[in-house]
C-alpha cells in the first residue's frame, strides 16, 4: 500500500494482471536487495558516469543562468518555487527527454506523488492515480525512443545490455524522477538556509 499509493481495500480488488504489473513496478532498485539491486543499478549506471554527466554540465549551467537572470533586479524571489523546483524539473526533464511543453505536467505529477506519500502533507489526487498517469507518460517516452533513439537517459537505458524488463525500466525511471526532484529542490534551499544562518560561513562566496 505504501509503495503503490493505493488503499489496501482497493488494491485487493484489482485484477490479477494489474496486481502483477503493480508488483513488478515496485521492483525498482530502491526497493531491491542484491543481486537484484546490483543488476538494476548497472542498467542505469552508464548514464551517470563522468563522461555522460560532463556532456550535460553546459546545459545545466544554461538553465541555472536563465533562472538567475529571471530573478536579478527584482529585489526578492522565492528560491524554492522560482529556482530550486524549476531547476530540478528542467534538468530531470532534459535527462529523460521530456518535451519543454510537458514540464508543467511533469512537475505536477512529481509534486503530487511526493506530497501524497507524506502523511503530513497529502495530495489532492490519490497517489495511485498519479502514478498510473506518470507511468503511462514514461511508457510513451520509452516507446518513442525505441523508434527514434536520442541522447537522453531513456535512449541510453534502452540501448544498453542490462536484462531489465520494460516494467523495470519504467519503475526505475519513475523512482529516479521522484527521488531526484525532491532531493535536488530540498538540497538547494536547505544549503542556502545553512549558509545564511551560520556565522562560520560568512566568508563563503555564493
Amino acid at each position: 500500500e505504501a509503495l503503490t499509493g493505493m488503499p489496501a481495500d482497493e488494491l485487493a480488488r484489482q485484477p490479477a494482471e494489474q496486481l502483477d504489473r503493480i508488483r513488478l513496478r515496485q521492483q525498482a532498485m530502491f526497493f531491491s536487495d542484491p543481486p537484484g539491486h546490483t543488476r538494476k543499478r548497472a542498467g542505469l549506471a552508464g548514464a551517470f558516469g563522468p563522461a555522460a554527466l560532463g556532456e550535460r554540465a553546459a546545459g545545466v549551467r544554461r538553465v541555472v543562468d536563465g533562472l538567475i537572470d529571471g530573478m536579478v533586479g527584482r529585489g526578492s524571489a522565492d528560491l524554492l518555487t522560482e529556482f530550486a523546483i524549476p531547476l530540478a524539473v528542467r534538468v530531470l526533464g532534459d535527462l529523460l527527454g521530456v518535451r519543454a511543453d510537458d514540464y508543467e505536467r511533469f512537475k505536477d505529477w512529481t509534486a503530487q506523488v511526493v506530497a501524497g506519500l507524506d502523511p503530513a502533507v497529502g495530495s489532492s489526487v490519490p497517489v495511485h492515480i498519479v502514478l498510473a498517469e506518470l507511468d503511462s507518460y514514461i511508457d510513451g517516452l520509452i516507446a518513442a525512443r525505441c523508434k527514434r533513439p536520442g541522447t537522453d537517459l531513456i535512449s541510453a537505458v534502452i540501448g544498453a545490455e542490462h536484462g531489465l524488463s520494460a516494467a523495470e525500466v519504467t519503475a526505475n525511471l519513475r523512482g529516479l524522477l521522484i527521488a531526484g526532484y525532491e532531493t535536488t529542490a530540498n538540497f538547494i534551499t536547505n544549503s542556502l538556509f545553512v549558509l545564511l544562518t551560520h556565522a562560520e560561513f560568512d566568508d563563503v562566496e555564493i
